[in-house]
Protein backbone atom coordinates (compact mmCIF):
# COMPACT_ATOMS: atom_id res chain seq x y z
CA UNK A 1 0.00 0.00 0.00
CA UNK A 2 1.19 3.41 -1.03
CA UNK A 3 1.46 5.80 2.02
CA UNK A 4 1.26 9.33 0.98
CA UNK A 5 3.03 12.19 3.35
CA UNK A 6 1.17 14.18 5.73
CA UNK A 7 -1.27 17.01 4.72
CA UNK A 8 0.41 19.98 6.08
CA UNK A 9 -0.73 23.19 7.49
CA UNK A 10 -2.25 26.10 5.69
CA UNK A 11 0.60 28.46 7.59
CA UNK A 12 2.77 25.58 6.69
CA UNK A 13 1.80 26.13 3.43
CA UNK A 14 2.72 29.48 3.10
CA UNK A 15 5.47 29.38 4.17
CA UNK A 16 6.70 26.65 1.83
CA UNK A 17 5.84 29.20 -0.75
CA UNK A 18 8.03 31.80 0.42
CA UNK A 19 10.72 29.21 0.92
CA UNK A 20 10.75 28.76 -2.61
CA UNK A 21 10.47 31.92 -3.64
CA UNK A 22 13.15 33.45 -1.27
CA UNK A 23 15.43 30.99 -2.85
CA UNK A 24 14.81 32.62 -5.94
CA UNK A 25 17.44 35.33 -4.50
CA UNK A 26 19.77 32.83 -3.91
CA UNK A 27 19.23 31.65 -7.98
CA UNK A 28 19.99 35.72 -8.97
CA UNK A 29 23.14 36.17 -6.41
CA UNK A 30 24.63 32.81 -7.73
CA UNK A 31 24.41 33.86 -10.99
CA UNK A 32 26.59 36.92 -10.12
CA UNK A 33 29.13 35.62 -7.80
CA UNK A 34 30.23 32.44 -9.93
CA UNK A 35 31.33 34.74 -12.50
CA UNK A 36 32.45 37.49 -10.40
CA UNK A 37 34.17 34.98 -7.36
CA UNK A 38 34.61 31.81 -10.06
CA UNK A 39 33.43 28.58 -10.46
CA UNK A 40 31.16 25.83 -12.15
CA UNK A 41 31.17 24.97 -15.54
CA UNK A 42 32.41 27.60 -18.87
CA UNK A 43 29.37 28.04 -20.09
CA UNK A 44 26.99 26.89 -17.41
CA UNK A 45 26.56 29.48 -15.54
CA UNK A 46 22.74 28.89 -15.45
CA UNK A 47 23.08 24.84 -14.04
CA UNK A 48 25.71 26.15 -11.41
CA UNK A 49 23.03 28.74 -10.25
CA UNK A 50 20.15 26.38 -10.45
CA UNK A 51 22.16 23.58 -8.43
CA UNK A 52 23.08 26.61 -5.58
CA UNK A 53 19.27 27.26 -5.78
CA UNK A 54 17.99 23.68 -5.06
CA UNK A 55 21.01 23.74 -2.23
CA UNK A 56 19.35 26.56 -0.42
CA UNK A 57 15.18 25.84 -1.13
CA UNK A 58 16.35 22.44 0.71
CA UNK A 59 17.92 23.80 3.51
CA UNK A 60 15.30 25.78 4.35
CA UNK A 61 12.57 23.49 4.74
CA UNK A 62 11.41 20.78 5.61
CA UNK A 63 10.73 17.17 4.62
CA UNK A 64 7.10 17.01 5.13
CA UNK A 65 7.03 20.44 2.94
CA UNK A 66 9.13 19.30 0.23
CA UNK A 67 7.11 16.20 -0.03
CA UNK A 68 3.60 18.34 -0.22
CA UNK A 69 5.14 20.93 -2.71
CA UNK A 70 6.97 18.52 -5.13
CA UNK A 71 4.51 16.06 -7.44
CA UNK A 72 4.95 12.49 -6.63
CA UNK A 73 6.82 10.10 -9.30
CA UNK A 74 3.65 9.02 -10.74
CA UNK A 75 2.12 12.52 -11.33
CA UNK A 76 5.76 13.88 -12.84
CA UNK A 77 5.88 11.23 -15.37
CA UNK A 78 2.29 11.77 -16.16
CA UNK A 79 2.75 15.85 -16.70
CA UNK A 80 6.09 14.87 -18.56
CA UNK A 81 4.14 12.49 -21.24
CA UNK A 82 1.49 14.99 -21.52
CA UNK A 83 4.33 17.73 -22.62
CA UNK A 84 6.35 15.54 -24.78
CA UNK A 85 2.43 14.12 -26.49
CA UNK A 86 3.29 10.97 -25.76
CA UNK A 87 0.84 7.86 -23.77
CA UNK A 88 1.79 7.25 -20.45
CA UNK A 89 2.30 3.37 -19.84
CA UNK A 90 2.14 2.59 -16.17
CA UNK A 91 2.57 -0.68 -14.10
CA UNK A 92 1.88 -0.70 -11.09
CA UNK A 93 3.30 -3.55 -8.52
CA UNK A 94 1.65 -5.12 -5.50
CA UNK A 95 3.83 -3.10 -2.80
CA UNK A 96 2.47 0.29 -4.10
CA UNK A 97 6.00 0.87 -6.74
CA UNK A 98 5.46 1.70 -10.01
CA UNK A 99 7.38 1.63 -13.20
CA UNK A 100 6.96 4.32 -15.61
CA UNK A 101 7.58 2.93 -19.30
CA UNK A 102 9.06 5.68 -22.47
CA UNK A 103 9.38 4.27 -25.94
CA UNK A 104 8.61 1.26 -27.12
CA UNK A 105 8.33 -2.19 -24.80
CA UNK A 106 9.40 -4.41 -27.30
CA UNK A 107 12.48 -2.54 -28.39
CA UNK A 108 15.96 -4.55 -28.38
CA UNK A 109 17.21 -2.52 -25.11
CA UNK A 110 16.37 -1.05 -22.34
CA UNK A 111 17.10 1.32 -19.67
CA UNK A 112 15.75 0.56 -15.81
CA UNK A 113 16.21 3.85 -14.36
CA UNK A 114 16.03 4.35 -10.43
CA UNK A 115 15.99 8.39 -9.72
CA UNK A 116 17.27 10.21 -6.80
CA UNK A 117 15.89 12.86 -4.32
CA UNK A 118 18.06 11.62 -1.45
CA UNK A 119 15.37 8.84 -1.00
CA UNK A 120 13.11 11.55 0.43
CA UNK A 121 12.33 13.53 -2.60
CA UNK A 122 10.26 12.14 -6.40
CA UNK A 123 11.91 11.81 -9.75
CA UNK A 124 11.46 15.75 -10.69
CA UNK A 125 10.61 16.38 -14.77
CA UNK A 126 14.54 16.83 -15.45
CA UNK A 127 14.89 13.11 -14.43
CA UNK A 128 12.28 12.56 -17.21
CA UNK A 129 13.89 14.68 -19.60
CA UNK A 130 17.43 12.91 -19.06
CA UNK A 131 15.97 9.38 -19.56
CA UNK A 132 13.38 10.60 -22.24
CA UNK A 133 16.44 12.32 -24.14
CA UNK A 134 19.02 9.39 -23.71
CA UNK A 135 16.38 7.22 -25.06
CA UNK A 136 15.41 9.30 -28.30
CA UNK A 137 19.13 9.32 -28.83
CA UNK A 138 19.96 5.69 -28.64
CA UNK A 139 17.02 5.28 -31.18
CA UNK A 140 17.97 7.68 -33.53
CA UNK A 141 21.78 6.27 -33.77
CA UNK A 142 20.41 3.07 -34.59
CA UNK A 143 19.58 1.01 -31.68
CA UNK A 144 16.06 0.84 -30.31
CA UNK A 145 15.53 1.53 -26.99
CA UNK A 146 12.92 2.12 -24.05
CA UNK A 147 13.40 3.07 -20.69
CA UNK A 148 11.00 2.20 -17.44
CA UNK A 149 11.37 4.32 -14.50
CA UNK A 150 11.06 3.08 -10.72
CA UNK A 151 8.72 5.24 -8.51
CA UNK A 152 9.82 3.51 -5.23
CA UNK A 153 8.23 4.39 -2.30
CA UNK A 154 10.00 7.65 -0.08
CA UNK A 155 11.49 8.25 3.23
CA UNK A 156 10.68 8.59 6.34
CA UNK A 157 7.19 6.62 5.19
CA UNK A 158 9.28 3.97 4.10
CA UNK A 159 12.95 2.99 4.69
CA UNK A 160 15.74 0.42 3.61
CA UNK A 161 15.52 -2.37 2.49
CA UNK A 162 12.25 -1.76 0.83
CA UNK A 163 13.60 0.71 -1.49
CA UNK A 164 16.28 -2.14 -2.94
CA UNK A 165 13.27 -4.60 -2.46
CA UNK A 166 11.40 -2.98 -4.87
CA UNK A 167 14.08 -2.26 -7.33
CA UNK A 168 14.82 -5.79 -7.17
CA UNK A 169 11.33 -6.80 -8.18
CA UNK A 170 11.39 -4.35 -11.38
CA UNK A 171 14.20 -5.83 -12.32
CA UNK A 172 12.62 -9.40 -12.05
CA UNK A 173 9.17 -8.12 -13.77
CA UNK A 174 11.17 -6.62 -16.93
CA UNK A 175 12.90 -9.95 -17.33
CA UNK A 176 10.22 -12.29 -16.35
CA UNK A 177 7.17 -10.67 -17.17
CA UNK A 178 8.60 -8.43 -20.23
CA UNK A 179 10.42 -11.00 -21.35
CA UNK A 180 14.12 -8.99 -21.97
CA UNK A 181 17.12 -10.82 -21.32
CA UNK A 182 19.58 -9.18 -18.82
CA UNK A 183 22.14 -8.56 -21.88
CA UNK A 184 19.50 -6.21 -23.25
CA UNK A 185 19.51 -3.99 -19.86
CA UNK A 186 21.45 -0.59 -18.69
CA UNK A 187 21.04 -0.52 -14.93
CA UNK A 188 21.39 3.34 -14.51
CA UNK A 189 20.71 6.00 -11.66
CA UNK A 190 21.81 8.93 -10.04
CA UNK A 191 22.48 10.09 -6.80
CA UNK A 192 20.40 7.59 -4.23
CA UNK A 193 19.94 6.41 -7.41
CA UNK A 194 22.97 5.46 -8.00
CA UNK A 195 22.81 4.37 -4.56
CA UNK A 196 20.16 2.20 -5.62
CA UNK A 197 22.09 0.51 -8.66
CA UNK A 198 24.85 -0.46 -6.70
CA UNK A 199 22.85 -2.02 -4.10
CA UNK A 200 21.11 -4.45 -6.67
CA UNK A 201 24.58 -5.29 -8.14
CA UNK A 202 25.48 -6.03 -4.63
CA UNK A 203 22.28 -8.06 -3.79
CA UNK A 204 23.37 -9.87 -7.21
CA UNK A 205 27.26 -11.09 -5.87
CA UNK A 206 26.34 -11.16 -2.10
CA UNK A 207 22.47 -11.81 -1.54
CA UNK A 208 20.80 -10.15 1.06
CA UNK A 209 18.63 -12.10 3.82
CA UNK A 210 15.83 -9.57 3.59
CA UNK A 211 15.52 -8.87 -0.25
CA UNK A 212 13.72 -11.06 -2.93
CA UNK A 213 16.57 -13.61 -4.39
CA UNK A 214 17.17 -12.29 -8.18
CA UNK A 215 19.37 -14.34 -10.26
CA UNK A 216 20.95 -13.28 -13.65
CA UNK A 217 21.34 -15.98 -16.78
CA UNK A 218 23.81 -13.60 -18.05
CA UNK A 219 25.22 -10.27 -17.30
CA UNK A 220 23.92 -6.84 -17.37
CA UNK A 221 24.85 -5.23 -20.63
CA UNK A 222 25.90 -2.28 -18.47
CA UNK A 223 25.55 -0.51 -15.62
CA UNK A 224 25.62 3.74 -15.71
CA UNK A 225 26.06 6.04 -12.07
CA UNK A 226 25.45 9.54 -12.45
CA UNK A 227 26.84 11.00 -9.40
CA UNK A 228 26.09 8.14 -7.37
CA UNK A 229 25.81 8.78 -3.53
CA UNK A 230 27.89 5.83 -1.51
CA UNK A 231 28.69 7.36 1.57
CA UNK A 232 26.91 8.51 4.58
CA UNK A 233 29.45 10.11 6.98
CA UNK A 234 30.22 13.76 5.29
CA UNK A 235 31.75 17.42 6.72
CA UNK A 236 31.46 20.51 5.18
CA UNK A 237 33.82 21.10 3.11
CA UNK A 238 36.47 23.88 3.13
CA UNK A 239 37.33 23.83 -0.03
CA UNK A 240 36.04 26.54 -2.60
CA UNK A 241 35.21 24.61 -5.40
CA UNK A 242 32.56 22.68 -3.57
CA UNK A 243 30.89 25.99 -2.83
CA UNK A 244 28.21 25.82 -5.54
CA UNK A 245 27.20 22.60 -4.89
CA UNK A 246 23.52 21.58 -4.23
CA UNK A 247 24.91 18.91 -1.08
CA UNK A 248 25.32 19.73 2.10
CA UNK A 249 27.18 17.96 4.84
CA UNK A 250 24.05 18.64 7.32
CA UNK A 251 21.10 17.69 4.58
CA UNK A 252 23.30 14.24 3.94
CA UNK A 253 23.60 13.42 7.54
CA UNK A 254 19.37 13.87 7.86
CA UNK A 255 18.76 12.54 4.44
CA UNK A 256 20.64 9.22 5.52
CA UNK A 257 19.49 9.20 8.77
CA UNK A 258 15.91 9.07 7.36
CA UNK A 259 16.73 6.54 4.41
CA UNK A 260 17.94 3.46 6.78
CA UNK A 261 16.06 4.19 10.21
CA UNK A 262 17.07 1.32 13.13
CA UNK A 263 19.30 -0.15 10.29
CA UNK A 264 22.87 -0.03 10.49
CA UNK A 265 25.19 0.98 7.74
CA UNK A 266 26.23 -1.97 5.54
CA UNK A 267 27.44 -2.61 1.95
CA UNK A 268 24.29 -2.18 0.48
CA UNK A 269 23.43 1.11 1.89
CA UNK A 270 26.77 2.70 2.11
CA UNK A 271 28.46 1.16 -0.74
CA UNK A 272 31.80 2.60 0.19
CA UNK A 273 32.16 0.45 3.24
CA UNK A 274 32.87 -2.01 0.78
CA UNK A 275 36.59 -3.46 0.27
CA UNK A 276 37.68 -4.33 -3.27
CA UNK A 277 37.05 -8.00 -2.21
CA UNK A 278 33.51 -7.26 -2.34
CA UNK A 279 33.40 -6.06 -6.17
CA UNK A 280 35.58 -9.30 -7.12
CA UNK A 281 32.38 -10.61 -8.74
CA UNK A 282 31.35 -7.98 -10.60
CA UNK A 283 32.28 -9.47 -14.04
CA UNK A 284 29.60 -11.88 -13.43
CA UNK A 285 27.11 -8.82 -13.51
CA UNK A 286 28.33 -6.58 -16.54
CA UNK A 287 30.94 -5.86 -18.18
CA UNK A 288 31.03 -2.39 -18.12
CA UNK A 289 30.30 0.60 -15.48
CA UNK A 290 30.23 4.24 -16.32
CA UNK A 291 30.56 6.70 -13.58
CA UNK A 292 29.31 10.60 -14.29
CA UNK A 293 31.09 12.64 -11.51
CA UNK A 294 31.00 16.36 -10.94
CA UNK A 295 34.37 17.57 -10.36
CA UNK A 296 33.08 20.17 -7.85
CA UNK A 297 30.69 17.76 -6.21
CA UNK A 298 31.21 16.53 -2.32
CA UNK A 299 30.84 13.50 -3.27
CA UNK A 300 33.87 13.23 -5.54
CA UNK A 301 36.17 11.85 -3.08
CA UNK A 302 33.73 9.08 -2.13
CA UNK A 303 33.50 8.64 -5.76
CA UNK A 304 36.37 8.09 -6.82
CA UNK A 305 37.02 5.80 -4.05
CA UNK A 306 34.69 3.16 -5.15
CA UNK A 307 35.81 3.88 -8.71
CA UNK A 308 39.35 2.39 -7.42
CA UNK A 309 38.13 -0.43 -5.37
CA UNK A 310 36.02 -1.72 -8.33
CA UNK A 311 38.54 -1.14 -11.25
CA UNK A 312 40.32 -4.36 -11.13
CA UNK A 313 36.80 -6.18 -11.38
CA UNK A 314 35.41 -4.67 -14.62
CA UNK A 315 35.74 -2.38 -17.59
CA UNK A 316 34.85 0.91 -15.70
CA UNK A 317 34.96 4.37 -16.79
CA UNK A 318 34.93 7.59 -14.76
CA UNK A 319 33.96 10.89 -16.08
CA UNK A 320 35.13 13.58 -14.06
CA UNK A 321 33.28 17.11 -15.23
CA UNK A 322 35.69 20.12 -14.48
CA UNK A 323 33.31 22.39 -12.57
CA UNK A 324 30.59 20.55 -12.46
CA UNK A 325 28.36 19.90 -9.52
CA UNK A 326 25.81 16.92 -8.39
CA UNK A 327 24.06 15.21 -11.26
CA UNK A 328 24.53 18.30 -13.06
CA UNK A 329 24.01 16.27 -16.33
CA UNK A 330 20.25 15.69 -14.96
CA UNK A 331 19.95 19.57 -14.07
CA UNK A 332 21.19 20.58 -17.70
CA UNK A 333 17.99 18.87 -18.86
CA UNK A 334 15.62 21.43 -17.71
CA UNK A 335 17.97 24.46 -17.84
CA UNK A 336 17.32 26.54 -20.80
CA UNK A 337 20.38 27.25 -23.82
CA UNK A 338 21.91 24.09 -22.49
CA UNK A 339 22.30 20.85 -24.69
CA UNK A 340 21.29 18.29 -21.84
CA UNK A 341 22.33 14.42 -21.62
CA UNK A 342 26.15 15.15 -21.65
CA UNK A 343 27.88 13.85 -25.12
CA UNK A 344 30.18 11.16 -23.15
CA UNK A 345 27.21 9.22 -21.28
CA UNK A 346 25.44 9.24 -24.36
CA UNK A 347 28.68 7.88 -26.64
CA UNK A 348 28.91 5.27 -23.85
CA UNK A 349 25.49 4.78 -23.66
CA UNK A 350 25.84 3.75 -28.21
CA UNK A 351 28.91 1.98 -27.24
CA UNK A 352 26.96 -1.07 -25.18
CA UNK A 353 23.91 -0.63 -27.93
CA UNK A 354 26.52 -1.90 -30.56
CA UNK A 355 27.27 -4.81 -28.38
CA UNK A 356 25.85 -7.88 -29.93
CA UNK A 357 21.93 -7.79 -29.43
CA UNK A 358 20.27 -10.76 -28.59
Amino acid sequence: MLILPAKISFLEKLHMISVVLGSIGYFIYGLFAIRLQGGGRKGYTLSTASSYYVRNLFARSSLRKLQWFLPSTHQAYNQFASLWRFKPVTHTFPDGSMGHWMGNKAAKQIIVYLHGGGYMVPATLAHMKWVYDAHRELTKAGTDTSAIILSYQLTPHRQYPLQLQQAVNLVKHVIEVEGLTPSQIILAGDSAGGNLTLAVISHLMHPHPDVPELKLAEPFRGILLISPWIAFDYVEPIAKEYRWDMLSAPGLRETSAAFIGPAPPDNYNEPVRAPPSWWEPLRQVTSSVYIYCGGSEMLRPSIEKIAQAMSDSVNLTINIVPGATHVSTIVDCIVPFNKGVDKESIAWLKAQGEKTEV
